[in-house]
């Protein structure tokens, strides 16, 4: 009856259903894609935000039935999901700012007043047990059900590109006189006919990388020539010495070679801004090049002058960025 004669500023109401119904979707998603995620450790991150979630879910709830614990609640789920983010999924620190923003604003929001009253100030303190028992329970056996599911992908075998070529106990296959033989984690393979002996070298950690990169290289042209904006068409990529190169051809109807080489160092920061990214593909073929011991190269080609230049990204600069 108390709570019944409570009343709270309409736009409170409003974010906080948004709240629910966002939250909802997240917790459906992170779900769904923890068992699609590239590696272990993501599916861990995508299941532990799933959790999240689902505890932002009842926060809003809690403060729709003005129980101020759900504030709290909200504040220590953000700031773990932000530790999950940057530790176990590897987002940039700088792009958690807006949910350290957030609880800010949903204090703010809290402020709001109605008839001179904000919604903070009628909030009440603890628990409330008494008539929040049954909804506690609800969620913690949605928490318990999210956390075995969390653990199920966790376990689950993850198609991960890195994971199936840089191991040093990848077994060497040698293929001596038609015949095909696959010693487990050897130095050599000594073959022994008519007195003659031959040694044929197991490959190195970076000439498997090398032929990994060169096999994703392939698959790459595959999908070129690419249109990448106006007058821009991304050729092909290919290994060019210590760096593999993008090639794209200008339209100079539509874009000057001379203005371009002008912006060069702000093509490199949109470039260098790319790299940077958490996208599990960018950083797997980044990573995948360092590892290689390449770096790569982005060369700029005018459709009829001829007319061309470079920005390079050498290895040991992809390793800072």
């Amino acid at each position: 009856m108390e709570n019944e004669l409570k009343q709270r500023n309409g736009c409170i109401s409003f974010w906080l259903w948004v709240t629910i119904i966002v939250n909802i979707a997240m917790i459906i998603y992170y779900a769904v894609t923890m068992f699609s995620a590239y590696s272990s450790e993501a599916a861990l991150g995508l299941g532990l935000c799933s959790i999240f979630g689902a505890v932002n879910v009842l926060s809003a709830i809690l403060l729709l039935r003005w129980n101020k614990i759900g504030f709290y609640m909200m504040v220590v789920s953000t700031i773990l999901a932000i530790v999950v983010n940057i530790c176990v999924l590897k987002m940039e620190p700088v792009a958690m700012i807006g949910s350290l923003f957030a609880i800010v604003i949903w204090w703010a929001i809290l402020q709001m007043k109605n008839d001179g009253v904000s919604a903070w100030s009628q909030l009440q303190s603890g628990w409330d047990g008494k008539h929040c028992r049954h909804l506690y329970q609800l969620f913690a056996v949605i928490g318990i059900a999210l956390f075995v599911l969390t653990l199920i992908a966790f376990g689950y075998e993850h198609n991960n590109p890195l994971d199936n070529i840089l191991s040093d106990d990848e077994e060497v296959v040698a293929v001596v006189d038609d015949e095909v033989m696959s010693p487990a984690a050897v130095d050599s393979v000594v073959v022994v006919e008519e007195d003659v002996v031959e040694v044929v070298e197991e490959e190195s950690v970076e000439e498997k990388n090398l032929r990994f990169l060169k096999n994703i290289i392939a698959k790459t042209n595959d999908e070129y020539p690419q249109k990448l904006d106006e007058g821009l068409v991304m050729q092909r990529v290919y290994l060019d010495g210590d760096y593999v190169t993008y090639q794209a051809e200008c339209n100079e109807d539509i874009l000057d070679m001379d203005l371009l080489e002008m912006n060069k160092s702000m093509m490199e920061d949109e470039i260098r801004k790319n790299l940077s990214s958490s996208d599990p593909a960018i950083k797997m073929f980044k990573n995948t090049c360092i590892k290689a011991n390449k770096g790569i190269k982005y060369k700029y080609i005018g459709g009829a002058t001829g007319q061309s230049f470079s920005i390079r990204f050498s290895c040991n600069q992809l390793k800072n960025i």
